[in-house]
């Protein structure tokens, strides 16, 4: 409802047309997350709950307490949203928007984040590439090579004494092949594993 609100706002005030797309597309996505959460579309008056907090909706739980990631979004996906989001929350603050607009952008930002983290198991940075495992019946062959690739890059910083972020870096891309490696093949990642 507030997002709503905001588009509603911006509409009248016959704002930019950046501007206007952008809180539309946080509108889309919050009604996709509610979508994904409830199984329902959003309607003004769609729950209790929805007006019990002010026209927010929290995410479904999983078991684990954590808001579960909507299925078929690859990491490269979330990646290109967390940063988008980003912007936005940006573009709010430096507008001096309400108070209500730019916590709801926070809010979907850190749910993202949480998305991209559950995905990969690595917190989410800027600048982070992240390349999608590829399909084939080589692909679980070249994620072993460049994962072996990786590791040999990281130990030879490490006995470099190379800077400490050039060194998380360079793990941060080991985790992130592992993780594609785990996504193609289900399994995670040995060092003893032989390619195929």
């Amino acid at each position: 409802a507030t997002q709503g609100n905001a588009v509603r706002s911006l509409k009248e005030k016959k704002a930019d047309k950046a501007e206007i797309d952008s809180a539309v597309k946080q509108l889309l996505e919050l009604k996709a997350q509610f979508k994904a959460a409830t199984g329902k579309d959003w309607k003004p008056d769609n729950s209790n709950n929805a007006k019990a907090s002010g026209g927010k909706t929290e995410p479904k739980q999983t078991s684990s307490g954590s808001p579960k990631a909507p299925a078929g979004k690859g990491a490269s996906e979330l990646n290109a949203k967390v940063a988008a989001q980003g912007d936005a929350v940006r573009k709010l603050k430096s507008e001096k928007a309400a108070k209500s607009d730019i916590d709801a952008a926070v809010k979907i930002l850190l749910q993202l984040k949480a998305d991209f983290k559950e995905a990969t198991g690595l917190d989410w940075k800027p600048g982070m590439e992240i390349k999608e495992p590829t399909t084939g019946s080589s692909s679980s062959d070249q994620l072993d090579q460049k994962i072996r690739d990786q590791g040999d890059a990281v130990r030879k910083l490490k006995a470099e004494k190379a800077d400490k972020s050039v060194v998380q870096e360079a793990v941060a891309v080991l985790l992130a092949l592992k993780a594609d490696f785990k996504a193609a093949t289900g399994n995670d990642w040995q060092p003893g594993n032989a390619p195929a």
